[in-house]
């Protein structure tokens, strides 16, 4: 645990951590999250927060980054496309009772499987009594603040993608960051709040450190007014930097996830911040730990030092970090290694998942690098 206090005043506990994934990641269909949640929802009527309801205990709001729809509106369970990335319908009311108060839905998997499933997941939210962050407004140009009032305090929480949307067939229905003036719809929401939370489902994945142009959009947003920046989508763990009287998180990591073939993908954090209208005055992390379960747990102690040390090292970024050249080399060397340690853990997992599946994720897996190598090939 690392801790950083400030001045005290009026305050509201926030917890806050990264992408709560309740659907089958392509990699695993079958076997992943949401196959086991089908076979122990009798059993274990709080899967995949057995183990969540302790870590989220003392948030006034407790926030986390939904990753996939909860709706089986147009499923065809036998195309394992149709199943990847999609949670169970009955899955809010479970998330409700964890402990989370609000789900930001702007990232590029919540379009996957349609608009009707989008909304479909937006009302199941609601009638579990969460709050969602993250809604395209009408013209799609910005974000329709969420307002939470919390010990007299009026919070304000936005949301944006900024990976574009390759599943949509139509406009998007969360706010897409690139065609938003974010410091502007702060600066306005900041006038209806005492305090403004703002969620960024942006960077590349698998990079551990943020890019330059994520650095100064993130204090950007701060000068604008935020008090705290949530970063998600990396799927990895980033710092959390002090900037003036905010903070910002570049990346919680996951929370709840299938992506269990390297420990970077398991290992996540919890965000404790303490606000009040003066900003972040006090705030600490913790690490958490994505069992073979899925679930989360609190990292083992035996793990403790080494990964709080390896976290803490990610303060130093290495000089490749500002070179935009070298930032992308190093994205496809993790990218590959990423592809690589799924492909293991597929073989490694074969016989897990029904045969079906196994067959359609290989052939478009074949399709995939096919396609690829055409791309590359120089034209004569």
């Amino acid at each position: 645990m690392s801790t950083h206090e400030g001045t005290a005043g009026d305050s509201l506990e926030l917890i806050a951590v990264g992408d709560v994934s309740l659907g089958d990641s392509p990699q695993v269909v079958g076997a992943g999250i949401h196959a086991r949640f089908e076979r122990v929802a009798e059993a274990d009527r709080e899967y995949p927060f057995s183990h969540a309801k302790r870590m989220l205990e003392g948030g006034d709001v407790v926030f986390g980054n939904l990753e996939t729809p909860l709706s089986y509106r147009g499923l065809a369970r036998w195309n394992a496309a149709s199943m990847e990335m999609r949670g169970h319908p009955d899955a809010a009311g479970r998330v409700a009772r964890a402990g989370f108060t609000v789900l930001n839905v702007a990232n590029n998997h919540m379009m996957q499987h349609g608009s009707d499933a989008f909304f479909d997941t937006v009302d199941a939210l609601r009638r579990a009594h969460m709050g969602v962050a993250g809604l395209a407004s009408t013209d799609r140009r910005a974000c329709v603040p969420l307002f939470v009032q919390v010990k007299g305090v009026r919070v304000a929480i936005l949301g944006y993608a900024f990976e574009p949307d390759k599943y949509a067939t139509g406009p998007v229905e969360y706010a897409f960051g690139p065609d938003c003036d974010i410091p502007k719809d702060v600066a306005d929401a900041r006038t209806k709040a005492d305090v403004v939370i703002c969620s960024m489902h942006w960077g590349l994945e698998f990079v551990p450190y943020p890019a330059p142009e994520e650095e100064r959009l993130g204090r950007e947003i701060i000068d604008a007014g935020a008090a705290l920046v949530l970063g998600h989508h990396s799927h990895v763990a980033r710092r959390v930097e002090r900037y003036r009287n905010g903070l910002i998180a570049y990346s919680l990591g996951n929370f709840v996830f299938d992506q269990v073939w390297h420990s970077s993908l398991r290992t996540g954090l919890l965000l404790r911040a303490t606000l009040t209208r003066a900003g972040v005055t006090a705030w600490r992390t913790e690490l958490v730990w994505i069992g073979d379960d899925f679930q989360p747990r609190p990292l083992p102690l035996d793990e403790e030092s080494r990964k709080r040390d390896e976290f803490d090292a990610l303060s130093q970024a290495p000089a490749w970090v500002s070179a935009p050249d070298q930032y992308a080399r190093e994205y496809e060397r993790l990218a590959e290694r990423n592809r690589y340690d799924s492909y293991r853990h597929f073989l490694r997992t074969l016989r897990d998942r029904p045969l079906p599946y196994t067959v359609q994720t290989l052939a478009r897996t074949a399709q995939r690098k096919a396609a690829a190598a055409l791309k590359r090939r120089p034209r004569a």
